[in-house]
């Protein structure tokens, strides 16, 4: 069992949960930077923005560590 966004109590529970670990802070900067970026220039073209993130495995997979 995989989660997502590797919330606080993901670890603390009785099999801790493999999640993917989302770069909170990176979102939201990019978030902003692309807002300001589409007021200073309401013409720009819609852009995907990708960022990575990390793989936490714990017990919830069967994996070993």
């Amino acid at each position: 069992m995989v989660g997502f966004d590797d919330v606080k109590y993901a670890r603390l529970l009785p099999v801790p949960l493999t999640t993917l670990h989302q770069p909170r802070k990176d979102i939201g900067r990019v978030a902003l930077a692309a807002m300001l970026d589409r007021i200073a220039n309401p013409g720009l073209p819609p852009r995907d923005v990708l960022l990575g993130c990390e793989l936490m495995v714990r017990k919830s997979c069967g994996a070993r560590h």
